[in-house]
């Protein structure tokens, strides 16, 4: 079976970190897909619209993935704005599965309703990296008024190695 790891960058990036991984992703026998949805400046991630549509990209991306792989669950890494426009597609389309989820800086509320995704099996296992030196993880504390579903609390855990019992 082949283990596929979509990888998401957050604003104001293209996702360098993807590439420097990919090649110690597929030396340990995984295929690797960085996605990419451009460099969004900052400010443009306060707008509903452009939010919107990252989410219809995302899950165009991921179902495009799944079909060429031939696989019904990709794992994914996260970091910063990608952690947030995962959640979010997860959220609006209950079809996608994923195997393993791995956030590193995530900007989700800390308060978000994992419930939901791990009744419905949408995922098997999320761990999420904390760490303190990541300016814009720290910022989005103050930014929950502004973007829905941001975190409100910087350094909190999500979920660690939650498992979902698949029948």
């Amino acid at each position: 079976m082949r283990r596929v790891v979509l990888s998401l960058h957050g604003v104001d990036t293209r996702g360098e970190w993807q590439k420097k991984v990919a090649p110690t992703l597929s030396r340990s026998g995984l295929t690797p897909y960085p996605l990419d949805y451009g460099r969004l400046p900052r400010w443009a991630m306060a707008i509903p619209l452009v939010r919107t549509r990252l989410v219809n990209w995302l899950n165009k991306q991921i179902d495009e993935v799944r079909a060429a792989e031939g696989i019904d669950r990709p794992s994914v890494i996260a970091h910063s704005f990608g952690t947030y426009l995962l959640t979010q597609t997860l959220k609006k389309y209950r079809h996608i599965r994923l195997d393993n989820v791995v956030f590193c800086g995530s900007i989700v509320d800390p308060t978000f309703d994992w419930s939901s995704q791990l009744g419905e099996c949408q995922l098997n296992a999320l761990r999420n990296e904390v760490g303190g030196k990541d300016l814009w993880s720290g910022i989005t504390r103050w930014l929950g008024w502004l973007i829905p579903e941001v975190g409100r609390r910087i350094c909190q855990r999500l979920a660690t190695n939650v498992k979902c019992e698949l029948p």
